[in-house]
This record gives structure tokens, C-alpha cells and sequence, in this order.
């Protein structure tokens, strides 16, 4: 048994739990049954754990459409949670076609107070001057970001993203460009390169996402890598903001509000003591919209056993230009590298900005070189959830 994170929103958590096959003495085999459950953790009442009813419409491209359905899966890159204040949780999940006309998408949404699924076919909008089939070619979503308890955006960290006003009655989407040009290998789709490491796409405020890259640059300061070893380190970070509630104006557009470059942030009081390496995975604080976080690793190409890997969190106010803290973090933290979709070692703590209090390790605004605090323990006297019986659920295609 095994189970991923899917999604989240303030204090709630979506994530799978998949039960494999066993074959005698070899091990897991098959994956038998997959169910999804929702966690929340209001201050205001003890947690609770829900199960999710199954979906049974077939994924857009399902070689058995035509046959009768079973519980489709969750892609976790394309499944947004969003807490739509009182009336309680929005699951939704987006697919998009490969061929054909790319102004149109599915999505697959369970509304608040519901237990059965349903499908929309809802029209993507474009600015005036974008071909649809263009803009869209190679997309690949990498992250659904809610904002506010209104909307959400499925991001391609190449292009741009997808928003999505899931207060209306009937929603769409709206493709909204990245304030920086895709790379000229961003449309070979196999060969697309994981850009988590390098940017972020957050939510600040009730009504606006900021956008932010390490970008590098060569040693003599132009945009763009270079092969020299005093530059193969060199980068910039740059952050942008979009208000949200100025979409329908002709004057929206992205903000640069924020510009670092490296040789600036090694002078910075307190990173005397860190490796002078490219930063990695940055997360737009949800306390102050001008704080970003990153993680230093001694060990840039994962050569290093997990005995001598030195990973550090730092906080940095990128308007103010100061080192606001520092965490390290060591192998006993669960730093043992991760794997992402090409196969190469990855060492981000994956701390999520939004998590409640006593559900993620708190990085305290501290001065640099400082220790964080215990993790606080659940309120006592709360209860455990019971878990509740997977529900009999009819499949709607069958049921029409």
C-alpha cells in the first residue's frame, strides 16, 4: 500500500491511497484498488478524513470508452482542491486534447456537498492576437494552483496559464501568457525539460498569483547559461505579479516587482556559510508576497551519498534585498532525494506554504544560521477519524 499527495488548499489535503496485488513471494504487483480522501484540519473543530466518491467518466482518451466504465484515476499535476469558503471543497480535473482544435477542454469537477462527479466541456478564451492551436502546442500542465476560494489555475510552467473562475455558473478558461518567452525546446513534448526547480507560480492575496524564475545567465552578466566554471553557478531570480480581478481590462499585464541576481545574494549577511550554487524550487510565502524561499544543496548533481547531501532553506525578502532566515535541513528530515518524471535525483524539501500549522515542519522567520522550533503536536483531546465504508456508487454512464 502507497499514497501520494494530490492536492491542496489552506488546511485540507487530497491524496490517494492505492492498494497493489501481491504474488506470492514476489511482492506488489498490479495496482488493485485506488481510493481518494479528503483531510482537513480547521483550528475551529477537530480533523476529519472523508472519502471521496468515484468517478466514472473514462479519460478523454480511454481506449474503453466504449466499454463498461471504471473508476478513472487522478492526475496529480492537473487536479486542483479548492475551498469554496462555507459551501465547503471543489475537486476538479483538467485534460486537455492532443489533436484537433485546442480551444475547448474537459473538466471533471465534484462540487461541494455532492457525491457524483460531472463532466464539462468548457471553451478556453484567447487574447485576440494568439492562435489557439499554437499556443497550446506541447502543453503540459505542471501544477493547479487555487487562489482565494474562487479561482484556479492549471500551469504550464513553459507557456502560461489556464484560469479558471470556478465561482461561475459556467465556468471557462482563460489562457493567460507568462511574462517571459518560452524556450525555443519547449515544443518537443518528450524531450521538455522539468522546470520545477527553476520557477514557481503562487497565490498572494485574495485576487493575484505571482510568477517567479531562477533564470541563468553567463558569467559576464547577458541572459542564458555558459560553459565557463567561475559562471556555471551564475542566476537571476525575478519575481512578477497579476491581479486576477483585471482580466477584463486591456492595460492587465504582469508586474515585475522583483529582481536578484546571485552575486548579490552570496553578499547578503548570513550566506557566508552556504554553497555558491544555483538556487532551486522556489515557494512564494503566503505570510508576505515578497518573501520567496529556496533550497541550497551542497551536492548540485546528487553525487554525493546521502551521508555528506547538505540541504538548506533559505527565506529571502526579494523587494527588501535581505536574508530573512536560514534552516538546514539533514538526511534524518526525510532530505533523501526524490525522483520527478526524467529520472534524476531531486532534493526539495516539498513543503507546501499552505499546510496547517501542525501538518508541515514551520520555517520561523529567524535570524540567519538558526535552529527551527519543534513541530508543534495535534490539539489534545481530539479524536482520531473514524474511517468511513468505501460506498456502493452506480456508474453514471450505465445509469443513462
Amino acid at each position: 500500500m502507497e499514497s501520494h499527495v494530490i492536492a491542496t488548499h489552506d488546511d485540507c489535503i487530497l491524496f490517494d491511497v492505492i492498494v497493489h496485488e501481491r504474488h506470492g513471494n514476489f511482492g506488489c504487483g498490479n495496482v488493485h484498488e485506488v481510493d481518494y480522501f479528503l483531510y482537513e484540519a480547521e483550528a475551529s473543530r477537530p480533523p476529519s478524513l472523508s472519502l471521496l466518491p468515484a468517478c466514472y467518466f473514462p479519460n478523454l482518451y480511454d481506449d474503453r470508452r466504449d466499454l463498461p466504465a471504471k473508476a478513472r484515476g487522478m492526475d496529480k499535476d492537473s487536479t486542483g482542491l479548492l475551498r469554496r469558503g462555507e459551501d465547503g471543497l471543489l475537486v476538479a480535473e483538467l485534460e486537455l486534447p492532443y489533436n484537433g482544435p485546442r480551444d475547448t477542454a474537459e473538466l471533471c469537477i465534484l462540487q461541494p456537498g455532492c457525491c457524483e462527479w460531472e463532466l464539462r466541456v468548457v471553451p478556453i478564451i484567447f487574447p485576440n492576437t494568439g492562435e489557439p492551436n499554437k499556443l497550446m502546442e506541447g502543453w503540459r500542465t505542471d501544477v493547479v494552483v487555487p487562489v482565494s476560494d474562487r479561482f484556479l489555475c492549471w500551469v504550464d510552467y513553459l507557456r502560461g496559464f489556464l484560469l479558471g473562475d470556478m465561482a461561475e455558473a459556467s465556468p471557462k478558461l482563460r489562457y493567460v501568457a507568462l511574462p517571459i518567452e518560452p524556450p525555443e525546446d519547449s515544443f518537443d513534448f518528450d524531450g521538455r525539460r522539468n522546470m520545477k526547480p527553476s520557477r514557481k507560480f503562487g497565490a498572494v492575496g485574495a485576487a493575484a498569483v505571482k510568477f517567479v524564475t531562477v533564470e541563468s545567465r553567463c558569467c559576464c552578466g547577458g541572459p542564458g547559461s555558459t560553459t565557463c566554471v567561475p559562471g556555471r553557478f551564475a542566476f537571476t531570480v525575478t519575481t512578477w505579479t497579476l491581479n486576477l480581478m483585471t482580466m477584463d481590462e486591456p492595460t492587465a499585464t504582469w508586474v515585475k516587482d522583483g529582481v536578484l541576481d546571485c552575486e548579490d545574494l552570496w553578499a547578503l549577511p548570513g550566506y557566508e556559510d552556504l554553497p555558491r550554487v544555483t538556487v532551486q524550487y522556489p515557494i512564494v510565502s503566503v505570510d508576505d508576497p515578497d518573501v520567496v524561499c529556496f533550497t541550497v544543496c551542497n551536492d548540485y548533481r546528487s553525487y554525493l551519498d546521502t551521508e555528506k547531501r547538505k540541504v538548506w532553506l533559505i527565506e529571502v525578502d526579494m523587494r527588501r534585498k535581505v536574508l530573512c532566515s536560514v534552516v538546514h535541513f539533514t538526511s534524518k528530515d526525510g532530505l533523501e532525494g526524490n525522483q520527478n518524471r526524467h529520472g534524476k535525483r531531486c532534493l526539495c524539501p516539498w513543503l507546501h506554504p499552505q499546510l496547517h500549522p501542525y501538518l508541515r515542519h514551520p520555517l520561523p522567520r529567524l535570524s540567519a544560521g538558526a535552529t527551527p522550533r519543534p513541530v508543534p503536536e495535534p490539539p489534545a483531546g481530539v479524536p482520531p477519524s473514524p474511517m468511513p465504508p468505501r460506498p456502493a456508487m452506480a456508474s453514471p454512464l450505465q445509469a443513462a
